[in-house]
């Protein structure tokens, strides 16, 4: 199983999903990137890198992002070519972008590019990444997330799509979301 954080995270605020996953006998690699300075593609070609290098072994990769995560995600899955991929679970994900970006890009764009890259224009990099995956895709969105509403988090092919009573952060810390992410790896839903 494959974990991945979000913009200005750290791989640590995944820790306690992980250990979690790993309660209900999952294998975690909790991958790091360094989301501030770079661009989404950058972050992709190297979680593309490490999928068919590092992870070409392992029988099957489910993923589990969160936020911008599930972005680079997105990025890295269209370059194909991952022949053990599984199902894959998005939380709080900015499919449509984000208008938060949109309005903070003019005062960090310049030294951020990933955050224009979120932006909920229609020629942004988020607005334009493809919006298909050919494997089973679930979203878990927060009812109270300002920064990604859950207009935003919508992708052509989900095959679940569950809201829970959460902010966009606070998704990182909770035991529903384990549970969910679990039943969805392993059924294909969220719910029975």
């Amino acid at each position: 199983m494959l974990v991945i954080h979000g913009f200005t995270c750290h791989r640590i605020w995944l820790t306690p999903t992980c250990r979690r996953l790993q309660r209900k006998g999952y294998r975690t690699d909790n991958w790091g990137y360094k989301s501030f300075f770079r661009s989404i593609q950058v972050h992709g070609d190297a979680l593309h890198t490490h999928l068919v290098n590092d992870l070409a072994t392992e029988e099957r990769i489910d993923i589990l992002a969160h936020s911008m995560g599930s972005l680079v995600t997105r990025y890295a899955l269209s370059k194909g070519g991952i022949s053990n991929l599984g199902r894959i679970v998005l939380i709080a994900p900015p499919s449509r972008g984000t208008p938060v970006a949109r309005f903070v890009a003019p005062l960090i764009g310049g030294i951020s590019k990933c955050v224009r890259e979120m932006s909920d224009a229609a020629n942004s990099f988020a607005s334009l990444l493809p919006t298909s995956i050919p494997n089973d895709v679930g979203v878990v969105t927060a009812k109270f997330d300002h920064l990604v509403p859950n207009r935003c988090t919508h992708i052509d092919c989900e095959r679940d799509h569950t809201t829970l009573w959460a902010t966009h952060n606070s998704l990182l810390f909770s035991p529903q979301v384990t549970r969910l992410a679990d039943h969805f790896f392993r059924h294909g839903r969220f719910f029975a």
